[in-house]
């Protein structure tokens, strides 16, 4: 595992990322219950905006296709507003029960066509443009990427990304999962970047052999099949971030306010 800064992803890779190369995949298929929402929280209101709003503001300029993965309720509610803002871009998979994340992006994945993928968590409102095309850079220029993401180091981690002494990602630590955590740990932002033939064999292999499915919610997960994409030197590279506010996911109200006030002071 690499890690590079920024600044050095700027340097070291002058030219854009090419939209027409890359799919985004965004798991949007729970409901707005925890927020007192009564709708697909993927529309609830941020700074005067859906989610999906400011989702498709980072997405447009960098992935030519974006995949929505919902339920089958929140389709419907979802749609309309797909059509008005990105007609003839977007694509909807129907994930029948909530079974886990990784279960969502496996509906998606028939729907793949371009050599890379970008995955976003449907309530990841605070990444910032520069991070994607820098995540982005980074992994259509290393040849061999296999897996790049963003990646802070925080206090009280809910996910840790657990390396050897050789710097490889071994294993993922979750709180939910009744997981011993670190003090300080390595945690990601919800936005991950794949070499797409890569990611394809990755689930294929776990069909094969048998679905692993959580002890503890009994999901099929999608972070403990990251560690497979570890297949040699700069296979699986992490985008070095120092904002904790790109971390937050709009999980409950609290996280909305703080989230909300952050965005805000973005655009003054």
């Amino acid at each position: 595992m690499k890690i590079h800064s920024q600044k050095k992803v700027h340097k070291s890779f002058q030219e854009l990322p090419q939209p027409e190369q890359w799919t985004a995949i965004i798991p949007a298929a729970g409901r707005g219950s925890r927020l007192g929402y009564d709708k697909p929280k993927i529309l609830y209101p941020i700074a005067g905006r859906p989610i999906l709003d400011w989702l498709i503001d980072l997405l447009e300029p960098t992935c030519q296709r974006m995949v929505f993965i919902l339920s089958p309720h929140g389709a419907p509610e979802v749609e309309p507003f797909l059509k008005r803002r990105v007609p003839r871009r977007y694509a909807i998979v129907i994930q029948p029960e909530p079974r886990g994340m990784a279960d969502a992006i496996y509906q998606a994945v028939p729907k793949l066509r371009t050599p890379f993928t970008l995955i976003i968590w449907g309530d990841q409102v605070a990444i910032r443009p520069k991070t994607i095309r820098s995540l982005m850079k980074i992994q259509q220029f290393i040849p061999t990427a296999m897996l790049s993401m963003p990646a802070v180091k925080r206090e009280e981690p809910y996910v840790h990304y657990q390396t050897d002494s050789d710097k490889r990602l071994v294993r993922i630590l979750e709180r939910r999962e009744g997981a011993i955590m670190p003090a300080v740990g390595e945690s990601d932002c919800g936005l991950f970047a794949f070499n797409t033939k890569r990611l394809q064999e990755i689930f294929a292999l776990e069909i094969h052999k048998g679905i692993s499915y959580s002890q503890a919610t009994k999901e099929w997960n999608f972070l403990p099949m990251l560690p497979q994409f570890e297949t040699g030197e700069e296979s699986v590279n992490w985008l070095r971030l120092n904002s904790l506010e790109e971390t937050i996911g709009v999980n409950n109200k609290e996280e909305a306010a703080i989230l909300e006030a952050y965005l805000r002071r973005q655009l003054e």
